[in-house]
């Protein structure tokens, strides 16, 4: 298989200058919401899993989208089949949005999920435009559409993170993630995308490096920051239920229910914890 090529200079430029695209008559109706980590492990699938189960049990229109194409297992979270996903969808030819709704696995909560293909090497098959035309075409139904991305800034991560409303950054209290965040940061300012960046600090309590020294160091504020509860993580993962709905009442689950109550209300401006 060919090897694919990393997003040059130009490409990153050309991504951003695109813009969004969107005039007034084209309004959306989602707040889209980015969802990344800039290596892997972090726990940014669990924080979009469980922030969209949240919102979808309060009786809001969701929708996730599986946009880590080789390796994404959002389905597996949810106890979703992942027979067929994006990788498959882009080869109908037009994306539509019936087509994409048709493609849609439905959870008992009311959660729309895209997922992700069963097959690594269909990801190929999936350009930046095709993430845009699902965006687009998912968007219009629903009050909040989450996208949990891959850790690589391709050419789709760019885009996705360029129509964006919200982009939360999942990091944890280690040396090497926060090297890989800070060069994030470096590169979303360079972008011009930094505005809409909110930072979720995962397994808080993991470390030694306290949040507080993080905050420093990064000279950010926290939109939200998550203990580690490895013990229920691993259960609800295994059973395929959402922590928040496995064992809503840990630490774990009343701090992600907290976010989710916040990006539901939009309270989650520039403020945010130290």
């Amino acid at each position: 298989m060919e090897k694919k090529k990393r997003p040059t200079g130009a490409n990153l430029r050309r991504i951003h200058h695109k813009g969004r695209g969107t005039s007034a008559t084209e309004e959306k109706d989602a707040v889209i919401i980015a969802v990344f980590g800039s290596k892997g492990g972090v726990g940014k699938t669990t924080v979009a899993v469980n922030l969209a189960t949240v919102l979808a049990q309060k009786g809001k229109r969701t929708a996730l989208l599986d946009f880590d194409l080789q390796f994404g297992d959002a389905s597996i979270f949810l106890d979703l089949e992942n027979k067929h996903g994006i990788s498959e969808l882009v080869q109908e030819g037009s994306i539509t949005k019936e087509i994409i709704r048709s493609y849609l696995s439905l959870h008992r909560t009311g959660l729309s999920l895209l997922p992700s293909s069963e097959r690594p090497e269909y990801a190929e098959m999936v350009q930046s435009s095709h993430g845009e035309s699902i965006i687009a075409g998912i968007a219009k139904g629903y009050d909040f559409v989450f996208i949990d991305l891959s850790t690589q800034m391709n050419d789709l991560s760019l885009m996705a993170l360029e129509k964006a409303d919200k982009i939360l950054h999942v990091i944890n209290p280690d040396i090497s993630t926060l090297r890989n965040a800070k060069k994030t940061h470096e590169l979303m300012k360079a972008l011009k995308l930094d505005h809409k960046i909110q930072v979720v600090l995962n397994k808080e309590n993991s470390s030694t490096i306290t949040a507080k020294e993080i905050a420093e160091l990064m000279n950010i504020k926290f939109l939200a920051k998550i203990p580690v509860e490895s013990k229920h993580a691993v259960a609800s993962l295994n059973r395929g239920i959402p922590v928040v709905i496995n064992v809503p009442r840990c630490p774990m689950s009343k701090k992600l229910i907290d976010l989710a109550t916040k990006i539901g209300e939009r309270s989650y401006g520039s403020a945010g914890e130290a």
